[in-house]
């Protein structure tokens, strides 16, 4: 098959024909983002496709520019992405190994999100955000994927007033919304991902070993607490999983459904950091309060968040 990437609803194309060739991959967006460019190298890499040319885009430079930048075409061609050591406004797409991960500090999670933290921002409140966020959802990956595998890319954008984040989280394990079914198996996809949004709510009976610490404890609270500051700095959370995409920003809550199943679980988080006068540590603690509230009300919820996800520092 011929693949035209003109936008990101092209990327249901591969999963609903699941080539395991592709004559040509014709790069055609005007402007690319960390998400649309993760799923389909990730997806293509992760199936074996074998894609025999690729036709960057002849009018818009700056779009081949940033997708070789991002370790995109690299993938494409079946390679292993080029590591960043050095700070830059991005961490390119890069497939993160995290199967020594424990329940307790300076694990492989957070030292993970710690590294691409550092790389991207030198903002001490950026930085301080970026890491409690990352570390959020890098870890229901071990803890409920069953994956060990995660791919990751981030883009920073320095406004006037702000910088601007966007975070993309992939991985090909038992998809979260699959997870969720096998506690629920008469509910639909969305009423399982209405519940995986749930403070609160968790598949996990998990219990914390003699040598992990309960401050990591899972609680149901990180989804909720990281779509909740996506949604209070202006900005948009994203689930993409099974064959439903959840849509969280400051107007809207949307559940979308799609023909064609995604295998695993695929996060976007966006969000603008002001400059000055952004209290992180109040914004976590209203979120988190406001979370508590809800899960008072609920039935199969935890009601406390855990220790780690009401601190900011790791």
């Amino acid at each position: 098959m011929k693949f035209r990437y003109d936008d990101f609803q092209n990327f249901y194309t591969l999963l609903d024909q699941e080539p395991s060739e592709i004559d040509e991959f014709k790069i055609n967006m005007d402007f690319v983002n960390p998400f649309a460019l993760i799923l389909p190298a990730s997806f293509i890499y992760e199936q074996g496709i074998n894609v025999h040319k690729i036709a960057k885009n002849p009018f818009k430079n700056s779009v081949n520019s940033y997708a070789e930048h991002m370790n995109f075409f690299e993938w494409l061609n079946g390679l292993e992405g080029t590591t960043i050591n050095i700070k830059d406004n991005y961490y390119p797409i890069l497939r993160q190994d995290l199967k020594n991960y424990i329940r307790n500090r300076n694990n492989v999670v957070e030292i993970t999100a710690k590294n691409i933290s550092d790389i991207v921002s030198d903002d001490e409140t950026l930085t301080e955000l970026l890491n409690y966020a990352l570390s959020e959802i890098l870890r229901n990956i071990p803890e409920h994927s069953e994956c060990s595998k995660s791919w990751i890319c981030v883009q920073k954008w320095d406004h006037i007033d702000y910088f601007e984040i966007e975070a993309a989280i992939v991985d090909y394990g038992v998809g979260i919304v699959t997870n969720t079914k096998k506690k629920y198996p008469t509910k639909s996809d969305e009423e399982l991902l209405q519940k995986v949004m749930t403070p609160g709510f968790t598949t996990s009976d998990y219990e914390i070993r003699s040598y992990e610490s309960d401050y990591y404890q899972n609680s149901g609270f990180g989804l909720y607490i990281v779509s909740n500051i996506c949604k209070n700095l202006n900005g948009e959370f994203v689930i993409l999983s099974n064959n439903l995409l959840y849509e969280l920003t400051p107007q809207n809550k949307n559940f979308t459904q799609n023909r064609f199943n995604f295998p695993g679980t695929a996060i976007k988080m966006k969000f603008q950091i002001p400059k000055v006068n952004l209290n992180t540590k109040e914004l976590i603690d209203n979120i988190v309060a406001e979370g508590e509230k809800i899960a008072q009300q609920k039935d199969d919820t935890k009601k406390v968040a855990s220790k780690r996800s009401k601190s900011l520092k790791l």
